[in-house]
C-alpha cells in the first residue's frame, strides 16, 4: 500500500531514536536517486512502524 497520509503512522518507542543526520542523508539520497521501493517502510496492522522510521520522516519532509 502507498499513501501520503503520514498521520496514519505511529513510531514505536522501542525503535531507534530519529537523528537529523540520518534523515538528512536519506533526504539527499532520495533527491538524487529517487525512493527505492525495494526498501519499503514496514508497518503492522496498527500502522506502527517496525522498520523505516528514518525513511518515513525523510519522505514526509520531501512530500513524497
Amino acid at each position: 500500500m502507498e499513501t501520503k497520509d503520514y498521520s496514519k503512522f505511529k513510531i514505536v518507542n522501542s525503535n531507534k531514536k530519529l537523528t537529523e543526520r540520518h534523515i538528512d542523508t536519506l533526504m539527499k539520497s532520495i533527491k538524487e536517486n529517487g525512493y527505492f521501493k525495494s526498501k519499503p517502510i514496514t508497518v503492522n496492522a496498527k500502522h506502527e512502524v517496525s522498520d523505516g522510521q528514518h525513511r518515513l520522516e525523510a519522505c514526509k519532509r520531501l512530500g513524497i
